[in-house]
């Protein structure tokens, strides 16, 4: 793995990087060759059914073509408005069924009117309680339509995913709304 395509999906903006990754050193060294930002077209009522993909998908293919050298690897970041991350308690002894009944109960809560089915979850218990005989949960809810979005982008430009995070703090949005004088130009967040 040489190089890395970075994505990062803002709400109003998708950020690329292209990562270089030095190997065969006894420190392997990461560089940025190019970062990139764009706009995705607007969603219109007489849109196709998936055409806002083939747009963001048009545009990362250009990111990869401009660049000039094979890219066979992704990773991306989702920002923190596409998901729910709760913690709940739960009885130590609860089973896997009664824990996705917690979760559903929280996701009405969140997004109500809306179809619990409709969602992924991943439960990771933190700690037990062992007075009261609980454990704490955490819990990353993601709908599964957007995670089947991104499968197909990255299905269509032909790469591989090799790491996802979740923006916990939306850093390149507080930037951009901050400052928005940079918005065309290339910036960094350390």
């Amino acid at each position: 793995m040489n190089r890395v395509l970075g994505i990062s999906f803002g709400v109003e903006r998708i950020y690329c990087s292209l990562i270089n990754f030095e190997s065969g050193r006894e420190n392997g060294k990461y560089f940025l060759e190019e970062a990139t930002s764009f706009v995705p077209a607007a969603v219109t009522g007489t849109d196709a059914p998936g055409s806002h993909i083939q747009r963001i998908v048009r545009s990362l293919r250009a990111v990869l073509d401009e660049s000039g050298k094979p890219c066979k690897h992704v990773a991306v970041s989702f920002p923190s408005t596409w998901m729910l991350v709760h913690t709940f308690p739960a009885p130590s002894a609860s089973n896997e069924n009664q824990l996705q009944e917690r979760v559903a109960w929280e996701l009405r809560q969140h997004f109500p009117g809306s179809d619990v089915e409709s969602f992924a979850a991943m439960i990771y218990p933190l700690m037990n309680v062992k007075k009261l005989g609980t454990t704490d949960y955490l819990c990353v809810s993601i709908e599964k339509k957007l995670l089947q979005h991104v499968r197909d982008m990255f299905q269509t430009l032909d790469v591989e995913l090799v790491g996802a995070e979740i923006s916990p703090i939306a850093a390149h949005e507080t930037l951009e709304i901050n400052y928005p004088e940079l918005r065309t130009e290339p910036a960094a967040i350390i």
